[in-house]
């Protein structure tokens, strides 16, 4: 087994220290992934932040990562998320407010730095709402990265036009509950690896950026 800085796979796969598991993913270099858990944690957020500037930075933010946004976009949608979180500090004091403070940081320009800052943001939610916490935040971390000690391969004939077409669907419309559905038409392909199927079929929770949908559309 290959050890990554500071965690075994074992410990990876049961971990609900989210800054020991950024410490492996960082080694990696995965900013894409890195500003999608930000997006997550942010989106998981209930009820959804009422500023539409906080909740400008989320989407603009999401499409950064997939290169549908600009950096001049990001940069203004964090700028105008400051604006929101700063009013946020009047109504609600400095620790009230750190839901629109992680709004803020969705949007940095350092994907990573941006993904711990919005992770310890959201635990710290004010009442009347729900966000995150870190064992949920490890989850998604898991979904998102897969597991970075045992990296799997697609093989060229489990892309069927079919596996393709429904893997676009769900990235593009955040349609996770067809994964299983996914998993079925891999297996009609010949794909029996049981980590891609388990996870297709288990309960997730499953975000955008979630490992195998992104390994069959060349995202990861």
């Amino acid at each position: 087994m290959t050890k990554k800085p500071g965690m075994t796979e074992a410990e990876w796969l049961v971990s609900a220290d989210r800054q020991a598991m950024f410490r492996v993913v960082r080694a990696r270099s995965h900013s894409r992934k890195c500003r999608l858990f930000a997006v997550a944690c942010c989106r998981a957020i209930t009820p959804p932040l009422p500023d539409p500037r906080s909740c400008r930075a989320i989407e603009v933010a999401e499409r950064h990562a997939d290169g549908l946004a600009t950096n001049e976009e990001l940069t203004r949608a964090s700028k105008q998320a400051g604006d929101a979180h700063a009013i946020a500090v009047q109504q609600w004091g400095k620790e009230g407010a750190c839901l629109e403070w992680g709004a803020e940081f969705v949007a940095w320009p350092h994907p990573c730095n941006a993904a711990e800052n919005v992770s310890w943001a959201v635990v710290n939610c004010r009442k009347g709402h729900e966000a995150p916490d870190y064992p949920a935040q490890a989850d998604f971390i898991r979904d998102i990265f897969g597991n970075p000690f045992r990296p799997v391969t697609f093989e060229p004939e489990w892309r069927t036009s079919a596996v393709i077409a429904l893997a676009e669907g769900i990235y593009q419309e955040g349609a996770f509950d067809r994964l299983p559905i996914l998993a079925d038409a891999l297996q009609d392909a010949g794909c029996e690896n049981e980590d891609i199927l388990s996870h297709l079929r288990g309960q997730g929770p499953h975000v955008k950026g979630c490992w195998p949908v992104d390994l069959l559309i060349g995202r990861a």
